[in-house]
């Protein structure tokens, strides 16, 4: 029996809790934060779902999660199991790969910040858990992601960068 595996990313980005919430509370927001590496491809009813509409108990997929966009890499039945709107959303899944997995996102007010918490616990299937060294990819690969989830967030939500304020590219 493999043991639980648990992730704790924490970070505070230069915007209201509001604002925060309207993105990570979509579909398209959460899309975007895990853009390049990472496509979830969910049901269409799924994207009529607004931050203000979304309730424990909705079924979120069955998705399929492509790597870079382009390579089936996994398939999820997710299901928001919390919600408290504007601070808090948990949902769990099983997929093809993983046996459970929980992702709890915590959202704080921290002066004109907000702060951002995922907890994330998760179990592989028995099969791949055969498999030496498996189970500390995996959970290297999801704290990865999860770092970079965070960095896309700041960068979605949190204040422009000078070139962007201005109307122009990084390589302008």
């Amino acid at each position: 029996m493999s043991r639980l595996q648990r992730i704790d990313i924490r970070s505070e980005v230069d915007a209201p809790i509001d604002t925060v919430w309207r993105s990570i509370a979509s579909p398209a927001g959460v899309s975007g934060e895990m853009w390049p590496y990472v496509r979830k491809v969910l049901p269409r009813s799924v994207y009529r779902i607004g931050p203000a509409e979304l309730r424990a108990g909705h079924r979120l997929g069955p998705s399929m999660l492509l790597l870079f966009g382009l390579v089936p890499i996994d398939c999820d039945d997710l299901r928001v199991t919390h919600v408290e709107p504007g601070r808090r959303v948990r949902a769990e899944s099983v997929t093809l790969a993983l046996r459970s997995w929980r992702h709890e996102r915590a959202l704080r007010q921290v002066g004109e910040r907000t702060e951002i918490l995922d907890r994330v616990v998760f179990r592989s299937r028995l099969p791949l858990r055969m498999i030496p060294g498996f189970d500390e990819a995996l959970r290297s690969a999801v704290a990865y992601l999860f770092r970079h989830r965070h960095r896309r967030l700041h960068e979605l939500v949190g204040p422009a960068p000078a070139y962007r304020r201005w109307g122009m590219h990084a390589w302008s």
